[in-house]
C-alpha cells in the first residue's frame, strides 16, 4: 500500500510539473551518463527536451489514456526525475500495443 502511494505521488508530482521540464532540471540526468562529453551531453538534453514536448502534447489530447501514463510514468522516474525520452517511447509502446488488442476484438 506504502509504495502504491508513493508510485501515485510521483506520478501526480510528474503530472504537475511536466509542462515545466527546464533545461536545469534535465541537465543532472545527462551529466550523470555523459559528464564531460560536451557533444553528448548537449544532445541528451536536447533528446530529453524534445521528448517532454511530446509527451506535453500527448497528455493535452483528448484521447490520452491515463492507465498507460501511470505505468509508464512510474518506471521512468528515478532520483533524476523523469526519463522523458523512455517515458514518450514508453508511451508510444503501450498505444501501440492497445490498438493492437482492440482490433483483436
Amino acid at each position: 500500500m506504502k509504495k502504491t502511494i508513493v508510485v501515485l505521488l510521483v506520478v501526480l508530482t510528474a503530472t504537475a510539473t511536466a509542462a515545466y521540464a527546464r533545461r536545469d532540471e534535465i541537465t543532472p540526468r545527462c551529466q550523470a551518463r555523459w559528464e564531460y562529453n560536451y557533444e553528448m551531453l548537449n544532445y541528451c538534453i536536447d533528446e530529453q527536451l524534445q521528448a517532454n514536448s511530446n509527451v506535453m502534447n500527448w497528455w493535452r489530447s483528448r484521447n490520452r489514456d491515463n492507465d498507460i501514463y501511470q505505468l509508464c510514468g512510474s518506471r521512468w522516474t528515478d532520483r533524476y526525475g523523469i526519463n522523458w525520452v523512455m517515458l514518450n517511447y514508453c508511451i508510444q509502446e503501450q498505444e501501440k500495443s492497445k490498438r493492437r488488442l482492440d482490433r483483436r476484438r
